[in-house]
């Protein structure tokens, strides 16, 4: 992902060191502190961490104040959202989940020094999936931990999965290049539980876009998130909305997307998107399964009988089976399935 960006845009900037929602902000604080419009550079996919110890430990001499915003919940304690350190050499600097951004003076030292130091914390590491999130520095990846999953692939789906596998792996791990990567099939069949098995598996950042910021593909503020981030890959979950043909007009978040996985952006970005959907397969866009754009598709089905059997009896369960069963069913086989009664208007 593309670690550095650096604008000097004049900016409209008010006196308050607050943004709108009342956070502090860097450019804002720069303005109010030494009464001018800054330069400033960003940099992402760093370790604030490790950052927010170098400078401590290398320039407190130089810092004149330090600024935290934090928040608690019952689950994580008490957790650091962002830093602001002022420095007397006309430099405001803010770490936030993993990116930082300076604001800097044209007459300012420190800078060269400050951000060849913060370029060794960027984290090389490529696999692991983030999510998008919006921030007062506009649309940012927000780390997730997703879990190692330790599955195998021969018990947990059926014949020929690990061909497909072996072969979406591949195409995922190229370098450059778009395409399509579509995977259907009935709730609990395994869709989801493979992605988190396949995050671990690529050597290349995955970004998680939800449904409903899908169906804004073609926002500015969006487009402008993936120019910084090349060769990634999007991952749109349940994106039965986004993919469904319309007979009436084409939506501009569908051109979008057939632009991305086949067209001149998708030739400049080289974004690889996996979408995974519940809904029929004819009610899908055509133009999306043309050749070229669609490099693989698979459609998952409930375990075959043999298959059922022989994962129940992996899992230590004696069931008597008549049926291909899904993934879901045998994993979670004492939990009630909850339905709804028809024969009634509202029921609880």
């Amino acid at each position: 992902m593309k670690s550095i960006h650096q604008n000097q845009q004049s900016i409209q900037w008010t006196l308050s060191p607050f943004d709108f929602q009342g956070d502090i902000n860097a450019g804002q604080i720069f303005f109010s502190r030494f009464e001018k419009v800054p330069n400033t550079f960003e940099m992402y996919e760093v370790d604030i961490k490790k950052i927010s110890e170098w400078l401590e430990k290398n320039f407190s001499d130089e810092i004149s104040s330090k600024h935290k915003r934090e928040k608690f919940s019952e689950k994580e304690g008490e957790e650091m959202l962002s830093t602001i350190y002022v420095f007397n050499d006309e430099i405001v600097l803010e770490i936030a989940s993993s990116m930082m951004q300076m604001a800097y003076g044209e007459d300012s030292k420190l800078k060269g020094e400050l951000i060849e130091g913060m370029k060794t914390f960027v984290n090389k590491e490529k696999s692991g999936i983030s999510m998008i999130v919006q921030s007062k520095m506009g649309l940012m990846p927000k780390d997730l931990e997703i879990k190692k999953q330790d599955v195998d692939l021969s018990l947990h789906y059926n014949e020929g999965f690990d061909a497909v596998d072996e072969q979406l792996k591949r195409e995922l791990s190229k370098e450059d290049g778009s395409g399509l990567y579509l995977l259907y099939g009935a709730p609990g069949t395994g869709k989801s539980s493979y992605i988190k098995y396949l995050i671990h598996q690529v050597n290349k950042r995955m970004v998680f876009l939800p449904p409903k910021v899908a169906l804004n593909l073609d926002d500015f503020a969006l487009t402008d998130f993936l120019l910084d981030n090349r060769n990634i890959i999007l991952v749109i979950e349940d994106a039965e909305e986004l993919l469904k043909s319309d007979n009436s007009a084409r939506t501009s978040a569908i051109s979008m997307l057939l632009n991305l996985t086949d067209g001149i952006l998708g030739d400049g970005l080289g974004i690889k998107i996996i979408a995974t959907f519940n809904t029929e397969l004819h009610q899908i866009d055509p133009a999306l399964m043309r050749k070229g754009r669609l490099k693989l598709m698979y459609e998952f089905n409930k375990l075959s009988i043999p298959k059922s059997k022989a994962l129940l009896e992996h899992l230590g369960v004696k069931k008597e089976v008549h049926n291909p069963m899904n993934l879901s069913e045998i994993y979670y086989l004492e939990e009630h399935q909850y339905e709804l009664n028809k024969n009634n208007g509202i029921g609880f």
